[in-house]
């Protein structure tokens, strides 16, 4: 844990912390792409969908440009050699109001017989870690918070409740043919 107070100063990693401006008309707008992805492959159309970095943070914030000097937890993404790049700072951390905690993460998606996401903490509280092939973790696609991001349709979501996708989109996750990161957005293949 970081103390953030340090002689009235902020930490680093804290103020260097990126905030992505967004709008909620822009949030509308990808939320309508997303769900004519959703129709179209309902309607057994092949189509594809392109989520960029930028439609990525906005999806997270929900159309909010979020405060990073209140408490809670706050990410950021960005899209670097075909893959995700996930900064997540929380305030407080553990013990008291004056404490937060940094992490970084480099995310990708991988198929075999089922699509998963990989992904691998590379940072802690400004710290680089020591990472092989071996530190990757997979989880199936429908446990990434990336794509409960981008495909939750509540209006609020719970973060006690987790993600159940409608039947719709579950039905068009399972026809994905390729989820791709590529030329700085992800890609959706159906």
């Amino acid at each position: 844990m970081v103390d953030v107070k340090i002689y009235g100063k902020l930490p680093k990693q804290f103020d260097d912390f990126p905030i992505h401006p967004s709008s909620y008309n822009q949030y509308c707008e990808i939320k309508q792409r997303i769900k004519n992805f959703i129709d179209s492959s309902a309607n057994s159309f092949p189509c594809q969908l392109h989520i960029s970095e930028s439609d990525l943070n906005c999806l997270y914030t929900k159309g909010v440009t979020l405060n990073k000097f209140d408490l809670g937890t706050f990410k950021f993404f960005s899209i670097e050699n075909d893959e995700i790049i996930e900064k997540e700072i929380k305030v407080p951390f553990q013990d008291g109001l004056n404490g937060f905690r940094s992490q970084a993460k480099k995310i990708s998606f991988t198929f075999d017989e089922y699509a998963w996401e990989e992904f691998v903490v590379y940072e802690l509280n400004g710290k680089l870690k020591n990472i092989s092939d071996s530190s990757k973790l997979k989880i199936p696609l429908l446990g990434s918070k990336i794509i409960e991001y981008i495909f939750d349709d509540r209006i609020s979501p719970s973060k006690t409740q987790p993600f159940f996708p409608s039947q719709n989109t579950f039905d068009t996750l399972s026809k994905l043919k390729d989820l791709q990161i590529r030329d700085g957005s992800i890609i959706f293949e159906v």
